[in-house]
């Protein structure tokens, strides 16, 4: 079995936000996740607390339905995995999803979560017939230090994503 990295996310798994004034930080980081499509490094543009409002609000967004016709969320939602110094680490917080190799379903399965980002990912799709001739998938997921040091390896069954009616 050879791994494949898991670089078909349409969001990234990780936002790594640095500091405005930590330049050489960023460039750092930069270089040790430029391999990782899954690792987005960004410069923190804010500018004091967003949550401070000089007029009221236009819209309870709460109030209405932020899903698509797919039952899925819109926009990915992050958790603060891990603060440092000069930077913050957001992980997603959804499932990961991706393709069965042999079937072409969409699969998803639910990641462990990593106080780091990992430096290498992989993920492999199993497709397994079940004695009653029925499939089913597996996630295997290996990931490792910059070192190649095996950080973890897990397997969990993966769901068969729903597609829309058409």
């Amino acid at each position: 079995m050879t791994g494949r990295p898991m670089l078909e996310a349409a969001q990234p798994r990780w936002m790594i936000v640095v500091l405005a004034n930590r330049s050489e930080l960023y460039s750092k980081l930069r270089r040790n996740f430029e391999r990782a499509g899954w690792v987005e490094v960004v410069v923190d543009r804010r500018r004091g607390d967003r949550r401070q409002r000089s007029s009221p609000v236009e819209r309870d967004w709460r109030l209405s339905d932020r899903r698509n016709g797919a039952g899925e969320s819109q926009a990915t939602a992050y958790r603060l995995a891990q603060r440092g110094d000069g930077f913050e680490v957001y992980e997603a917080a959804g499932p990961v999803r991706t393709r069965c190799p042999d079937c072409g379903v969409t699969v998803r399965c639910e990641m462990p979560r990593f106080a780091e980002p990992p430096s290498r990912l992989e993920l492999d799709v199993v497709h397994e017939i079940n004695h009653a001739r029925y499939a089913r998938h597996f996630a295997e997921l290996r990931a490792f230090t910059a070192t190649g040091r095996l950080l973890l390896s897990y397997r969990t069954m993966a769901r068969v994503r729903a597609e829309p009616a058409r």
